[in-house]
């Protein structure tokens, strides 16, 4: 049974990480030692393994270089940055940034809430922003943090650039497991008997079963669920209906010894798709 009303976002491409492109250069105007640019694609989510630069209440910039044309149309600035509420740029450029194109120039809004498509952009409720723009390409791009103010730098833990996918024409089909999770924790028994508990881990999990409402959806999806995920191991942002709930977009991976399963139903002509997931380093 299909789910109405769900408008689905997936991003797992990520143009600044030199795992997934290593012709691609990233450089900053400034890096703070032991916190280099290059910890901004690494997809480790702690405070700890950050870019930040060095002078404070200043503009610091962050430059992208493609070794061809790349599109994009989404952009993710991961928790536990000092980004929220604070002025973010990010432009395109051909020409080494002789000219540049303003895809966005916004303050960040500092609470939960909106949708990825909106002119803010959304705040999840773990406090990472994702903000989605009409799809360009270029050669460069380059995010700017505007002046912070007194004794401010940038913190930011991870970013993600790239195309997302945004299906047009598909159903999201029951069971519906935008609210199931993962339980698990480390337990020993004492000889009595007692059992004794560390705190658990809480994570999102599920799957989502994808019927296309047409053949030509799956070329991008193969791409982020099978290229990315499945055979480069990269984590995805998941966001189950990007018009209404995007305060729940998560950061996921697929779990050990998954199977991706595109098979031929009856029910439909095109294939189905089911991708299972678990939230990638949820808060403890």
């Amino acid at each position: 049974m299909p789910v109405p009303g769900e408008v689905l976002l997936v991003l797992a491409e990520n143009l600044l990480s030199d795992a997934q492109f290593p012709s691609h250069t990233l450089a900053a105007d400034q890096e703070a030692t032991g916190f280099e640019v290059w910890h901004l694609a690494d997809n480790r989510r702690q405070p700890g393994d950050r870019w930040q630069a060095t002078s404070a209440n200043a503009d610091h910039t962050v430059t992208l270089t493609c070794n061809q044309l790349r599109a994009a149309d989404c952009f993710v600035l991961d928790r536990a940055s000092n980004h929220l509420g604070k002025r973010f740029l990010l432009e395109s450029s051909n020409d080494s940034f002789a000219t540049a194109h303003t895809v966005f120039d916004i303050t960040l809004p500092l609470v939960p809430g909106g949708a990825p498509g909106e002119a803010y952009g959304c705040v999840t409720d773990e406090g990472s922003w994702l903000k989605t723009f009409p799809a360009e390409a270029a050669y460069g791009w380059r995010l700017t943090s505007k002046a912070m103010g007194v004794n401010l730098v940038p913190q930011l833990t991870c970013a993600w650039l790239g195309k997302a996918w945004q299906p047009a024409n598909l159903l999201l089909n029951y069971p519906s497991q935008d609210e199931a999770y993962a339980v698990a924790a480390a337990v020993t028994m004492s000889p009595a008997g007692w059992r004794g508990r560390l705190k658990p881990a809480f994570a999102r999990a599920g799957q989502l079963l994808i019927q296309p409402g047409d053949e030509g959806e799956f070329d991008l999806l193969r791409y982020h669920a099978l290229s990315l995920m499945g055979d480069a191991g990269a984590p995805a942002w998941i966001c189950w209906d990007r018009v209404s709930g995007g305060r729940k977009a998560f950061l996921a991976a697929l779990p050990d010894s998954s199977q991706l399963d595109l098979a031929r139903v009856k029910e439909s002509p095109y294939r189905r798709f089911t991708l299972p997931f678990l939230e990638e380093q949820p808060l403890p």
